[in-house]
């Protein structure tokens, strides 16, 4: 594995550890992820990387803490993951985590506002003015105007405005964000990955899940996985030179088949 990063002082967000995750079909074993290893620090803004089926799905799924590795460590914000019961798991999750969807999962009967709120009602912190920071977080996303509004009412952007707002609600060491722009037309797209920068100057940690080289090339990071296994760990900008030679690759060999049938 191709890893440039240097030793980081930054506090640990996220500290994977040789984590394997396998599943049954009947009685055979399917291993999924194969000894992953890396860690996120508080600030960062990482883009993990892979095609269908390289397991990336199901890393986010432990790294959100909606599912448990086969073995190895999964440490979120100091908390280990495999020390945790269900309902100890599951605050960690709402705690902690502020999750964004590709298809939004917005309630369809509740309004923007109440959308934003709903994470609140299962999980709450300490000294937080909730209807407050409500309001705040919709007038941040630019949809001040639209907080008695429906899902059905609103665009596919301004549905993941909401998903972000809501995702902030309860100050989270971490935004998860799955596919976040996988439903959205380039403007869109353009606008929510600018709403991710912007909340990554001001100190959020975020984790993007995507297959889209062009999405990650926008974050700080790209940690790349194939058949379940971390296959590079490099600042975004080598990973833009990473993808040039292997358009360069493709070109010559186009070139070399073209003169051969020649």
């Amino acid at each position: 594995m191709e890893n440039k990063k240097a030793a980081d002082s930054r506090k640990v967000i996220v500290d994977v550890s040789d984590v394997y995750k396998s599943y049954y079909l009947g009685h055979e074993e399917v291993p999924i992820l194969k000894g992953v290893n890396f860690q996120v620090f508080e600030g960062d803004f990482v883009a993990i990387v892979g095609p269908s089926g390289s397991g990336k799905s199901t890393l986010m799924n432990l790294l959100g803490c909606l599912d448990r590795p086969t073995s190895g460590v999964i440490v979120v914000n100091g908390q280990d993951v495999n020390q945790l019961d269900d309902n100890g798991l599951a605050r960690l999750r709402g705690m902690e985590i502020g999750f964004i969807f590709q298809q939004y999962n917005l309630i369809p009967r509740l309004t923007a506002y109440e959308n934003v709120m709903l994470p609140t009602y299962a999980s709450k912190k300490e000294n937080i003015d909730y209807p407050k920071k409500a309001k705040e977080l919709l007038k941040m996303v630019g949809l001040e105007d639209r907080m008695r509004h429906k899902p059905s009412e609103l665009s596919g952007g301004q549905s993941q405005r909401v998903a972000i707002a809501r995702s902030l609600i309860n100050a989270p060491s971490i935004l998860l964000a799955d596919e976040p722009t996988g439903n959205l037309d380039s403007k869109t797209s353009e606008e929510v990955m600018g709403y991710f920068r912007e909340l990554n100057r001001s100190g959020a940690t975020i984790i993007m899940i995507t297959h889209n080289n062009e999405l990650a090339v926008r974050t700080d990071r790209v940690i790349t996985i194939h058949d379940g296994q971390i296959t590079r760990d490099v600042p975004a900008v080598d990973f833009v030179q990473h993808i040039k030679e292997e358009q360069l690759t493709v070109m010559e060999h186009l070139a070399a088949h073209e003169t051969g049938i020649r």
